[in-house]
Formats: C-alpha cells, structure tokens, sequence
C-alpha cells in the first residue's frame, strides 16, 4: 500500500521534523545555560550580601579595637600639649620677671614715666622723654 503523499513531500516533512528536533535541542541547551547563568549570578549575589556583612563586622571589630588606642592617643597629645603650654607659660613668666626685676635693681620702673609733664624722668638713667 502506498501512501498518497508525495515523496518530496515526506521527504521536505522529515526533513523538518529533523530541523524542529535540531532546534528544540539547541533552544534546550541554550535554555540550559541560561538557568546555569542565573544560578550563578544568584550564588555571586549571596557571595557578595556575604561579604558585605563581613565587611561590615569587620569595621565593627576595627572601631571596637581602635577605640581604646584613639583615647589613649588623645590623652597622650593632651598631656604632651598641656606641659609645652606650662613650659611656654614658665619661660613668659621668666621673661617678664628680667625687665621688672632689672629696674628694681637700679631704682626705678621698668618704664619711664613722665613727672609734672617737664619731660623728666624718674630714673636718671633714662634719658627724658619729650
């Protein structure tokens, strides 16, 4: 018994049968490949949500360890700061003290000042102002 078809016919039919079966099987690895894509990309994902958070923690435990040194490094340049200012307030008070104490020693003031507006002054040292 023959078939009514045409051969060209079964044969072009066959032939695309093949094609379609082709083509379903390369849309399935592709379709494949894809969901192994995004597997990948959802596993990256979870990596870095992972690493954030260890990232995270580990800031936390540096600010925890830090702290400590950053008080200690703050009262250290406090306390270096405060004895060069009683240092610096020590030699200011030498400084002031030479002139006061050198014109106690020869009898006057350690500035002229000028008596009954003549120009004279009250060490004799000093040459008169005016």
């Amino acid at each position: 018994m023959e078939s009514s078809v045409p051969r060209w016919l079964r044969l072009a039919l066959s032939a695309a049968g093949g094609a379609i079966t082709a083509g379903t099987a390369y849309y399935m690895a592709v379709a494949e490949r894809f969901a192994a894509i995004e597997q990948g990309e959802q596993a990256l994902e979870r990596s870095i949500v992972s690493l954030d958070a260890k990232v995270e923690a580990g800031q936390a435990e540096l600010r925890r360890l830090l702290q400590p040194l950053a008080h200690e490094l703050a009262n250290e340049t406090l306390e270096n700061e405060t004895a060069r200012l009683k240092g610096e307030q020590q030699q200011l008070g030498v400084m002031l003290q030479q002139p006061m104490a050198s014109a106690l020693m020869h009898g006057g003031t350690s500035t002229p000042r000028l008596q009954g507006g003549t120009g004279e002054s009250s060490n004799p040292s000093r040459p008169a102002v005016g």
